[in-house]
C-alpha cells in the first residue's frame, strides 16, 4: 500500500512545506487536503510559477494550488495512461466519493 503523507500536505502548509514534500515524494507532485477532503494540487511548475512571480517561501498552499485537476475513481491504469500522456502530469490521485484520496498512480507505476 502506498504511503499517502508522503504526498499529501494540509491547504495551510508553507510553500517552504511543499517544496520539501515534494523533494521526500520524488513525484514532482503534492496533493493539497482540507482535513482530509482533496481540494487541490501542486506541481513543481506551479512552485516555479510562485517563486518568480510572488518570490514567498511562506504563502500558504492553498494560495497557490491549481483547483481543477485530475483525478479517478479507482485504479484504472488504461485512463491514467491516457491522462499522463495527454497532460504529462506525473501523478493522479484516486478519490472516494467524498474526495478523499485513497491511492495514487504515478507515470512510473505505468511503464
Amino acid at each position: 500500500m502506498k504511503k499517502l503523507n508522503l504526498i499529501t500536505i494540509q491547504k495551510i502548509a508553507s510553500l517552504y512545506e511543499v517544496i520539501e514534500k515534494i523533494h521526500i515524494n520524488n513525484s514532482r507532485t503534492v496533493i493539497v487536503l482540507n482535513k482530509k477532503k482533496v481540494v487541490g494540487v501542486i506541481s513543481e511548475g506551479d512552485i516555479i510559477k510562485t517563486l518568480v512571480h510572488k518570490g514567498n517561501l511562506n504563502i500558504s498552499a492553498e494560495k497557490i494550488m491549481n483547483k481543477s485537476f485530475k483525478f479517478l475513481k479507482s485504479n484504472d491504469l488504461n485512463q491514467a495512461k491516457k491522462i499522463f500522456k495527454d497532460t504529462g502530469i506525473g501523478l493522479i490521485p484516486i478519490l472516494d466519493k467524498n474526495m478523499e484520496i485513497i491511492s495514487y498512480i504515478t507515470i512510473l507505476d505505468i511503464i
